[in-house]
This record gives C-alpha cells, structure tokens and sequence, in this order.
C-alpha cells in the first residue's frame, strides 16, 4: 500500500473491551517535528493506558489518501476509523481521553 507503513504495537484495552480485535489507529503525516510530535504522544498515551499491545499502527503519507478521509492539514489521528485530530498535535492527557472513549464505544 503506497503511502502506508504498518507498526504492530499491541497489549489489552484498559476496559478489557475487544480483547479479540486490535484497535486500528491510523496516524496521517508526512514525518513533519508536529507529526512526529503526535506519534510520541501517542505511544506514551498507549502505554501509559496499558494498550499499547492491542492496537495496530498504521502510518498514512500519502496525501490524497488524507484529504480522502478528511484530514487536510496534517498531523491527523483516527481510532476504529473515525478521525478524531486533524492538523494538531494534542498532548498524552488529551490523547488518553480519545483512546478510552474508542475503546469504550468498540466494547459497547
């Protein structure tokens, strides 16, 4: 797939939900210091919630692949397919607020 790169990162949800199905996030950016920014954020975000080894990284690039989903200005984040961040970099805090609630509405 031109323009995505894959990073397997994976432990349980904090709820427990799902515990059979990873949760896909998706990380739009080109490699830019604010994207790279959002992806530390988002591994420490991860890790600090214990769900770092349930969740599938995946790296957009390509930027028709962004705009298609609606991120034109990147960086931008998806969780479960939904875009949650478009054209900033949040801190862990508010990243961590995104992944419960992903989670939440992934295990009902």
């Amino acid at each position: 797939m031109g323009g995505e790169s894959q990073n397997s990162v994976r432990r349980s949800y904090a709820s427990g939900a799902r515990e059979d199905e990873p949760m896909i996030v998706e990380l739009f950016g080109s490699g830019c210091e604010e994207c790279q920014a959002l992806e530390d954020a988002l591994c420490r975000a991860l890790d600090e919630l214990g769900m770092s080894d349930d969740a599938v990284l995946y790296r957009i690039k390509d930027p028709a692949s962004m705009v298609g989903r609606g991120v034109w200005r990147a960086p931008g984040l998806a969780l479960d397919g939904k875009v949650v961040v478009r054209g900033r970099a949040p801190a862990a805090a508010e990243l961590k607020e995104l992944l419960v609630a992903a989670a939440e509405r992934a295990g009902g």
